[in-house]
């Protein structure tokens, strides 16, 4: 009987197959700690003088980028909420002042709110994404009084709005948190002008003793 031709091809082993796509993430994150110990070394030694604020921010961008590729791997929100404040951190180490803090506080109020994004049903989220921001704002701009606490309650104002309606789990106690900031932004903002205060509250109780005595009548 004859035997029929032998085959002497082997197949490549499936197993690794898709090991280079993780191979490559791995070798791009291992040259980029490489660069940055490099850089640190030169630093230490003093051959790269005043390079401190930037090995900062390469240390904590590159934190960041690690994070954003193992929250995409992992499907993970928190991994990609952590990769904000360590931005956040890099710009402020680049950038020094006011402006660097702002941008500390902005990059971890974008943290909250990617969680927001990515599930609404975490609406508490906004919370302190809102507060964060209005912190930012007022860090960058350095407002002096009154005005700054007027912009800090107009911000957690509009933060408790955007939890109220701007959403899509919308919670309805949020607009008296909302009403009672707008309602003090006034009031600090309208400190300064001493006359206008009384002024304002004798309107209010002058219409609110018409309205009663209108009703009496009609009743």
């Amino acid at each position: 009987m004859q035997e029929g031709p032998v085959n002497t091809k082997h197949e490549p082993a499936s197993v690794g197959q898709g090991s280079p796509k993780h191979d490559d993430g791995r070798t791009i994150i291992a040259i980029v700690l490489i660069a940055i110990g490099v850089l640190a070394l030169l630093s230490t030694v003093g051959w790269i003088p005043q390079l401190g604020g930037v090995l900062g921010g390469l240390l904590f961008a590159a934190v960041g980028g690690l994070l954003l590729w193992l929250a995409r791997r992992h499907a993970s929100d928190w991994l990609m909420f952590a990769a904000f404040p360590a931005f956040g951190l890099a710009f402020a180490s680049v950038v020094q002042g006011d402006l660097g803090g702002a941008g500390f506080l902005a990059g971890t109020g974008a943290g909250f709110l990617a969680l927001v994004v990515a599930e609404p049903k975490r609406w508490w989220a906004a919370i302190p994404a809102g507060v964060l921001f209005t912190l930012a704002v007022l860090a960058w701009a350095s407002f002096g009084e009154p005005t700054g606490g007027t912009v800090f309650f107009l911000g957690l104002a509009a933060t408790f709005a955007v939890v109220w309606r701007g959403t899509a789990n919308p919670q309805p106690w949020a607009v008296f948190p909302a009403a009672g900031c707008l309602v003090m932004a006034l009031v600090v903002g309208l400190a300064q002008a001493d006359w206008l205060v009384p002024v304002v509250l004798i309107v209010v109780g002058t219409a609110l003793l018409l309205r009663s005595q209108l009703r009496q009548r009609s009743g």
